[in-house]
């Protein structure tokens, strides 16, 4: 894919075009033909879908940041423990925009069949900006579940076994609290936990981990990391 710079030049800044100037794509076609690239290189080639009013904010203010409140509330804890990890790796900030980074053409156009009428953002970012974590075992921190990743070179028969010995041993542990804040946790079990969620991060290089892709996290997009918007429809 030749990506060319989007945005336009103006006295006041570079501008994006109006939102009714948009092209507009079927879903099945809104993605550029792309191959996954590295995870590796220095600037990567990123995909978010956003809403038209978010789109508007990027165009009007030149920048695009997430705002905090706006997070579903069944995963503010979840949430909170991202905005943590991403003040430490990458520098501090409030909300948190999502991205798309180890995904190729179909994954990317399956995603844009549940998103019409918003835009998808091609962005190029350097990779020191943004967080890599796999999307599959995120899962584990949205649903408060204690990671057990794969071990290298491990059998899966061997994982699953190991996988089911040690979630029985922790849920025997934390099922007096689990239904609880994890603020009230007891805070050797909290830390625990929290510890083995740090096993997101850990993504390889072509973007091909777990059953969902690599997904990346941001503070803020701006005007000039734009290098394609697409109405999808």
């Amino acid at each position: 894919m030749r990506l060319v710079r989007w945005y336009t030049k103006t006295r006041a800044g570079p501008r994006l075009p109006s939102l009714a100037r948009l092209p507009r794509r079927h879903w099945a076609v809104a993605p550029a033909v792309a191959r996954r690239g590295s995870l590796d290189r220095t600037v990567l080639t990123l995909h978010t879908l956003q809403s038209p009013a978010a789109y508007e904010q990027l165009r009007t203010r030149g920048r695009l940041v997430a705002d905090p409140s706006l997070a579903e509330p069944e995963f503010v804890e979840a949430y909170g423990w991202m905005r943590r990890q991403m003040d430490e790796r990458i520098g501090p900030g409030t909300g948190i925009v999502w991205l798309w980074a180890g995904v190729g053409y179909r994954e990317l156009a399956a995603l844009c069949r549940g998103c019409r009428g918003e835009v998808l953002l091609t962005v190029r970012m350097h990779r020191r900006d943004v967080l890599l974590s796999d999307f599959g075992d995120w899962h584990s921190v949205l649903n408060r579940s204690l990671a057990i990743p794969p071990l290298p070179h491990e059998t899966w028969e061997a994982w699953e076994e190991r996988f089911e010995r040690t979630y029985e041993e922790w849920w025997r542990r934390v099922q007096p609290h689990a239904d609880a804040p994890l603020s009230t946790w007891p805070p050797p079990l909290r830390a625990e936990l929290e510890a083995s969620w740090t096993a997101v991060f850990e993504v390889s290089s072509d973007g091909r981990d777990g059953a969902g892709g690599v997904q990346a996290t941001t503070t803020v997009v701006r005007v000039e990391d734009v290098v394609r918007a697409t109405r999808i429809c």
